[in-house]
């Protein structure tokens, strides 16, 4: 297992996160950090294995890294054969990020898929950004052909890029609008927000879904982000990406500080976090 800078296994782990977020840049600990602290039962950090094989993109991992390490959790990084070696079993969420599908189907067949899955069946949580996002529907659209995926987390279909906001390979800022219905991983954020976008797809929802739509792209009203329960575990699906803080260094990434995003996203990443372990109903 690769251990992220800053993190520090089984005894002493508390202090360690507190030393190491007071450490970083814009990283002090607010009253947010103290809760989040606390998530578990016993007041251990809920353990986030960050997917790191083949397509899945460096500057999602820095920046979801930094995400979670202001939470107060522990982020690991995760290999494919370390999820089809059994792994995941000692984390609370898998967190799949942005990057390209298709390494990812193809490095996690011989096991990892289906290993995947049971982890959150038995009471995992999963979170899939852009490409992790994809990768979790039952089929996609990619420029109008369609592929069929394996993983079978979201029973609807995933589909990109949305042009509109930007043709692929393009990038920019798009506004998401949050349902009002109440949901506590919405719950005291504004009715919209800027968020990055990156050949995301949007969510093709389908008749009798079992879950809820948190967030609409403001451009073609379609879903942006779903959360929903799978099994004993919970999802949380997202096109846009949460994980960076545009106009800031604060996300460790540097790409993106020319773009200017008005809000953060993490706070609605905590309340995410909060209720994939449990933390809060859907109202």
């Amino acid at each position: 297992m690769k251990v992220l800078p800053c993190i520090v296994k089984n005894h002493g782990v508390y202090l360690a996160l507190l030393i190491c977020t007071a450490g970083f840049g814009g990283l002090s600990p607010t009253h947010a950090d103290q809760q989040a602290l606390v998530l578990k039962n016993g007041g251990q950090p809920v353990r986030v294995a960050i997917y790191s094989g083949d397509g899945a993109y460096f500057r999602s991992i820095k920046a979801a890294t930094r995400m979670f390490l202001w939470m107060g959790a522990e982020p690991l990084r995760i290999t494919p054969q370390e999820i089809i070696d059994g792994k995941l079993k000692s984390f609370d969420i898998l967190y799949m990020t942005g990057g390209w599908a298709v390494p990812y189907i193809r490095d996690l067949k011989n096991g990892g898929t289906a290993n995947i899955r049971k982890f959150i069946q038995q009471g995992g949580a999963y979170i899939g950004t852009c490409a992790g996002a994809f990768f979790a529907a039952d089929f996609i659209f990619w420029e109008g052909k369609r592929y069929e995926y394996p993983l079978d987390l979201f029973s609807g279909s995933a589909r990109g890029p949305i042009v509109e906001i930007a043709p692929w390979p393009g990038l920019k800022l798009c506004r998401i609008n949050l349902n009002q219905t109440p949901h506590a991983i919405t719950k005291g954020e504004p009715g919209s927000m800027m968020s990055l976008y990156y050949g995301a797809p949007w969510f093709d929802v389908p008749p009798g879904f079992n879950g809820d739509i948190l967030a609409y792209y403001d451009i073609n009203n379609r879903p942006a982000m779903l959360a929903y329960e799978f099994g004993l575990g919970r999802v949380f699906l997202t096109g846009v990406h949460t994980e960076f803080e545009e106009g800031s260094d604060r996300d460790n990434v540097l790409w993106d500080n020319d773009m200017n995003d008005p809000e953060s996203e993490w706070p609605l990443m905590l309340n995410t976090v909060r209720w994939l372990i449990g933390h809060g109903s859907s109202n």
